[in-house]
């Protein structure tokens, strides 16, 4: 599941690096290599935006595939599958209250097969930065960061990173006991 991804994540830092090396021709104070050099940065971002966004869908897929009921599941694992069930209470008018805590209740004990849209992400409205990837990793249970520093200026700094967070997340979901309490 996770190997497509790493495939094509190197293949778009492979074509970045060749832009950027682009930007750094013979003539570096054109116009056009300084546009290609922001442009290339730009690239690297997305990459890396696409990469945390990748693997944890893929990761959900992985996670749902094991079949744990969510009463089985870690809390922080029960925050992310029973998202919908939290939006619904937070978002419902008073007169719902209670019938969506019963129906939140109901679902946290069934010993049905946990599920969740793998299009949910967590999010501390960061943006993609350092502390939106430790809540990322704070759901799944992962207490190793593959980041330690906060800022990474260098195409090869993003690129490891970006290996590192699928190598991490894959590793954690292959071991479906690391998923329950």
């Amino acid at each position: 599941m996770f190997n497509p991804l790493r495939i094509e994540v190197l293949g778009r830092f492979t074509a970045a690096d060749s832009f950027f090396r682009f930007a750094h021709g013979p003539d570096r104070t054109a116009p056009q290599a300084q546009t290609a050099k922001g442009l290339a940065f730009v690239q690297i971002y997305a990459i890396y935006e696409y990469t945390v966004c990748t693997v944890f869908r893929i990761a959900i897929d992985s996670l749902v595939s094991h079949k744990h009921s969510t009463k089985a599941l870690t809390p922080s694992l029960m925050a992310l599958f029973l998202d919908p069930q939290l939006r619904s209470l937070r978002d419902c008018s008073p007169s719902n209250v209670w019938s969506r805590r019963l129906e939140l209740f109901g679902t946290i004990f069934s010993r049905a097969s946990a599920k969740v849209p793998n299009t949910v992400l967590p999010s501390d409205g960061t943006h993609f930065r350092h502390t939106q990837l430790e809540l990322i990793f704070e759901v799944f249970g992962i207490k190793w960061m593959p980041a330690r520093r906060r800022i990474h200026l260098r195409m090869a700094q993003m690129k490891s990173v970006c290996l590192l967070l699928i190598g991490v997340i894959e590793h954690y979901c292959s071991n479906p006991t690391r998923h329950r309490r």
